[in-house]
């Protein structure tokens, strides 16, 4: 199976689960996260581009795997929202 087709697949999945039923996704996250790197940048007037870098240790497994998560949060008034 080509990368492109995997991501479209988890994408329509992830999404679709997150829309209907968010407690569904629950069994993907038993995780803990080590937090490398935070970066932020200013993307349209009131919003920022945050990356996230680190490691992600799953379950019980000692052998962490390499993540990456961006997000873009929106100010409103004196916070910032997803």
């Amino acid at each position: 199976m080509e990368p492109m087709d995997i991501a479209k697949q988890f994408t329509a999945y992830y999404y679709s689960t997150f829309d209907a039923d968010r407690k569904a996704l629950a069994p993907l996250y038993k995780t803990v996260h080590q937090i490398l790197t935070v970066d932020a940048q200013p993307s349209t007037p009131g919003s920022l581009i945050v990356l996230v870098t680190g490691n992600l240790l799953i379950d019980d497994n000692t052998m962490p795997l390499q993540f990456s998560q961006a997000f873009q949060l929106v100010q409103d008034g004196g916070s910032f929202y997803m």
